[in-house]
């Protein structure tokens, strides 16, 4: 359904896009409530999809806890993907519970040429962007978005082999008091030493290693 409407749609006009959605801490409602609550829910959030998106939309599941929306008219791709947020974050009561839903949206705008695997990873890639900056967003494709995702993937596995090679150092920042100038205490800091003794600025890294793990 989704890829062979994708593929018509694609090759009759250019005014299409695609939303991505996303259930934020989905695996926390099917491990503390059951799988039943769980499989409940899609089905009312797949049914609000279906009644938020315009009637030529296509609303499909895809995976776990995703949905992807093929969006005829991406004239209001944003007014959109807000509208589907706003739709699927409204609470949902299953039997004696009250169920707090969040969602994170990624969209990607078609461009010529492209087949639904290039607009499924656009909009996953600003999926993602979404999520880092915090659950509950809906995020439009840029493409520096691809290059900071790129960044992050190698700075990560550069980070992973300087921990393996004991490139990274602890480093002792002391705590002053104002009034007499006495050390009172020191933050421990993480600094990240290369082999040729220069070092990698903790504003680069930092963050990789948090998104990272």
């Amino acid at each position: 359904g989704l890829a062979e409407k994708a593929g018509r749609l694609l090759d009759e006009s250019g005014e299409v896009a695609l939303l991505f959605v996303d259930l934020d801490d989905f695996k926390t409602i099917n491990d503390t409530l059951g799988h039943a609550v769980g499989d409940r829910l899609l089905v009312t959030v797949a049914g609000r999809l279906r009644a938020a998106a315009g009637p030529r939309d296509l609303v499909a599941r895809f995976g776990g806890d995703e949905f992807a929306v093929l969006v005829h008219d991406r004239r209001d791709l944003d007014g959109t993907a807000h509208r589907l947020l706003d739709a699927v974050c409204t609470p949902v009561t299953i039997g004696e519970q009250t169920l707090l839903v969040r969602a994170s949206i990624g969209a990607a705008d078609a461009d010529t040429g492209d087949d639904l695997d290039s607009l499924l990873r656009r909009a996953d890639i600003a999926l993602y962007e979404g999520k880092d900056r915090g659950k509950g967003t809906a995020v439009r494709y840029a493409p520096e978005m691809r290059t900071r995702l790129v960044e992050t993937a190698e700075m990560g596995a550069r980070l992973r082999d300087a921990i393996d090679a004991g490139e990274l150092r602890l480093v002792y920042q002391p705590i002053v008091r104002i009034d007499d100038g006495r050390i009172v205490g020191a933050e421990a800091l993480a600094r990240w030493y290369l082999p040729d003794g220069t070092m990698v600025s903790p504003g680069e890294f930092i963050p990789v290693a948090e998104r990272t793990g």
